[in-house]
């Protein structure tokens, strides 16, 4: 009898367990319904490869809309992610991510996304509106740029751009963010770049298609094995930012850079902000021990020198390019380090080294003893 018994409830619990199961499954395949309809619903799209991540990509600059990405889009790549646009934009276009991870897997230095443009003639291509938003772009280490924006030609720019809250990590390329060419008026917002094989961000002309009118405001660029931004076009405004502990320095400037205020640089290379030409330094910081330096992510090898100082104004062949340091710039010196306020260097020509009233001249030291230029010169108060 008991063994009836135990048979029935067995008998039963396989019934249970099997309209539990049936149960379960048909609310699966209602819940997954309801959530392809509300993606649907919600204009959502989530691709599974490169292959239909740029298709999707492409659209939208074909039709000048925005494609909105499935936060859960987590897909991998082995060739470059290719956007062309070939007619002239006036609207919004581009996509957001919505935290999309693209992982990289491209091992001929190639860039992972790449935007550019092909001039038509005879009046040439206007590229205006791109908005690249919320992508999380991780590299390969022997990729190239994780995210590119490339003009080539004038007759082709990108004007009016933003890229706001992206991510690049882990990339191959000069920059993590590469601006190569003729952009315009483009705008970097919330942008972090980190531990990436050279510069977090660069940003460079092409021949007569030059770079205009940048503006970065929030970059972070970290951990990185040269600069955290690397710039050949000194029409650049950098306003808040974080460099940590990169390689070459935490902006490397070569021919100046328009405006730099509000950042802060820590154990990042020998010099936080390297100038070639103008710069105005306004409330920036380097933070130091004297001691902590990066190194190359795949090599090991040591990828720079100990912080010494906030700015490396190297005003060679330069003609009445003033270097501004105003505000609080200050170094802040821990652990035993001992940093100071500036070198100054110049081969010919004539420039001006311009101070606050507080600031001590002697925090400004030459690259040799005797050097007469740039003038070191105080504003004094009225």
């Amino acid at each position: 009898m008991d063994r009836n018994r135990r048979g029935f409830v067995g008998g039963a619990s396989v019934a249970l367990l099997a309209g539990s199961a049936a149960a379960a499954f048909a609310q699966q395949k209602e819940l997954a319904g309801a959530e392809a309809a509300a993606r649907a619903k919600s204009g959502l799209a989530k691709p599974t490869s490169g292959a239909e991540l740029a298709a999707l990509l492409q659209t939208a600059a074909d039709t000048q809309t925005v494609v909105m990405l499935d936060p859960a889009t987590d897909i991998t790549v082995d060739k470059t992610v290719d956007v062309v646009q070939r007619i002239s934009t006036s609207q919004v276009w581009g996509v957001i991510g919505n935290g999309a991870k693209i992982r990289s897997n491209i091992q001929n230095g190639t860039p992972v996304i790449k935007y550019s443009v092909t001039p038509s003639q005879p009046n040439g291509t206007s590229c205006r509106g791109l908005t690249i938003q919320t992508l999380d772009i991780i590299g390969s280490l022997k990729d190239g740029p994780g995210l590119m924006l490339h003009a080539p030609s004038s007759w082709g720019a990108i004007y009016r751009a933003t890229l706001r809250d992206n991510a690049t990590s882990c990339c191959g390329g000069l920059g993590a963010l590469h601006i190569k060419g003729a952009v315009f008026e483009l705008l970097v917002a919330g942008h972090v770049s980190e531990n990436n094989r050279q510069h977090g961000v660069a940003i460079e002309h092409e021949g007569n298609a030059i770079i205009s009118n940048v503006m970065m405001h929030g970059l972070n660029s970290s951990r990185n094995t040269k600069a955290g931004l690397y710039t050949s076009s000194n029409s650049v405004d950098v306003v808040q930012g974080s460099f940590v502990n990169n390689g070459d320095s935490g902006i490397n400037a070569p021919i100046g850079i328009r405006s730099v205020a509000y950042i802060n640089g820590e154990n990042t290379g020998q010099f936080v902000i390297r100038a070639g030409g103008f710069a105005n330094i306004h409330n920036c910081e380097a933070s130091t021990d004297g001691k902590t330096i990066q190194h190359d992510g795949v090599t090991g090898k040591p990828a720079g020198v100990p912080t010494e100082a906030l700015v490396d104004y190297y005003a060679f062949n330069q003609y009445s390019n003033d270097l501004k340091l105003t505000g609080e710039c200050k170094v802040t010196n821990y652990n035993g380090g001992t940093g100071y306020l500036a070198r100054i260097q110049q081969a010919k020509g004539s420039s001006n080294v311009w101070l606050e009233p507080w600031m001590d001249k002697a925090s400004v030291r030459r690259t040799k003893q005797g050097d007469k230029l740039p003038n070191i010169r105080q504003v004094t108060a009225s």
